[in-house]
């Protein structure tokens, strides 16, 4: 755990930063050992007070000042008033609690090492840890722990057998004593895993059921750390498993509007999850004819659009689209190809089902025309009364 130090000297008493980022433990050393560094935290005759701030734990000062109220004359009396077993006054200035929760009060004379013995550190959780192999079909249960005052729970398990099917399970109780809910994970053979979590409850556990042939080799560690740190990393090249320790990210992709700039609109996707994407249609290739055939208006029933195929040519039909009002049954826009020009027999081409909404189909079909054969675009209604229908199809000939 890092902290920064700042003194405060005679006789100006302005603030000095002398240390950022260094390790805590390292800090308390220098300063209950009084050990020389290129950080003198006694500068001889100058220092007055020093602030030690612990990131999200603690502000602790120190004041020159012996048990009797009197002040060290210099830094030999402070140090000889500390090492004759009277130590410094320290002041608690914000929150600081053991690993058990309790407070620590430093409202009455402690030692640094004292302290530092206390405050919160990353531990392993040996309730719920084991290197124990298991047997076929083996469980390892671990021990319920409070964990309020941790932020972040680590696990890492490796066994030289795979485990039963969701044989991991990260444990959540809200009283040490009822499983309210868990996180589970298949283990493959000799694949050190490892997961991350948030505490979610109060307490928590590990279980572990080894599946149908018995190990040789097991290791299974949980770290408990009161800070956060980043979850578990893939390399890129590295395939992704189900079984894998991932953040779930849910997001709203927008785009830009580009008939009115400034303003977003979200991307929507049909109601099987396909991304709805609409383009405008390619221009048709130079030297050949574009057809466009397009009919909007109120159908009760049914309405045909029939176009001729011109002899001698080949129309590429490239897209179909339709859309309609919403009714209890829909409507459809059905493209039919009619090989004989009398209506009988009709080839299904296409077709976009519509209920209060559109679509557009992109095709690639090909027919040569006889000056017979015919493309018919039907719009037709799947219940009684009239609705507003759109159909249109795109093609080319050459």
């Amino acid at each position: 755990m890092s902290g920064v130090i700042m003194t405060m000297k005679n006789p100006s008493n302005a603030l000095e930063r002398i240390e950022v980022d260094r390790d805590y433990s390292e800090i308390i050393d220098d300063i209950d050992n009084n050990a020389d560094s290129e950080y003198d935290f006694y500068d001889k005759n100058n220092i007055r007070h020093i602030y030690v701030f612990i990131p999200n734990r603690a502000f602790i000062y120190y004041h020159r000042q012996k048990l009797d109220g009197s002040e060290a004359a210099n830094v030999t009396d402070w140090n000889n008033n500390y090492s004759s077993g009277a130590g410094l006054k320290i002041y608690q200035k914000s929150i600081v609690s053991d690993a058990s929760g309790t407070a620590i009060s430093l409202s009455t004379e402690t030692t640094l090492a004292a302290l530092n013995a206390k405050i919160i550190v990353p531990t392993v959780s040996t309730g719920n840890s084991s290197s124990t192999p298991l047997g076929i079909d083996g469980v390892f249960t671990g021990t319920f722990v409070e964990i309020l005052n941790h932020a972040h729970i680590t696990v890492l398990v490796k066994a030289d057998q795979v485990s039963a099917t969701d044989g991991l399970k990260i444990e959540w109780s809200t009283d040490g004593i009822t499983v309210h809910d868990n996180d589970s994970f298949t283990i493959p053979v000799n694949a050190a895993k490892i997961f991350t979590f948030g505490p979610e409850a109060r307490y928590f556990r590990v279980t572990y059921t080894n599946g149908g042939v018995a190990q040789t080799s097991f290791n299974l560690q949980t770290i408990l750390k009161p800070f956060y740190q980043k979850p578990s990393t893939h390399k890129l090249s590295g395939g992704l498993s189900n079984e894998d320790d991932v953040e779930i990210i849910k997001a709203v992709i927008a785009g830009e509007n580009a008939e009115s700039l400034g303003t977003f609109i979200n991307v929507k996707t049909n109601s099987s999850g396909r991304l709805l994407v609409a383009s405008d249609p390619p221009e048709a290739p130079p030297g050949t004819d574009e057809i466009i055939q397009v009919e909007y208006g109120s159908v009760a029933s049914s309405d045909d659009l029939i176009y001729t195929i011109t002899s001698g040519k080949t129309l590429n039909i490239r897209f179909l689209s339709g859309g309609g009002e919403a009714s209890v049954s829909g409507s459809v826009v059905e493209l039919w190809y009619d090989p004989s020009g009398t209506g009988t027999p009709l080839t299904i081409i296409d077709s976009v089902f519509c209920n209060g909404n559109s679509d557009q189909h992109t095709l690639a079909d090909k027919i040569t025309g006889d000056g017979t054969k015919r493309i018919i675009m039907r719009r037709l209604r799947l219940d009684g009364g009239s609705k507003i229908l759109f159909g249109r199809w795109i093609g080319f000939e050459e």
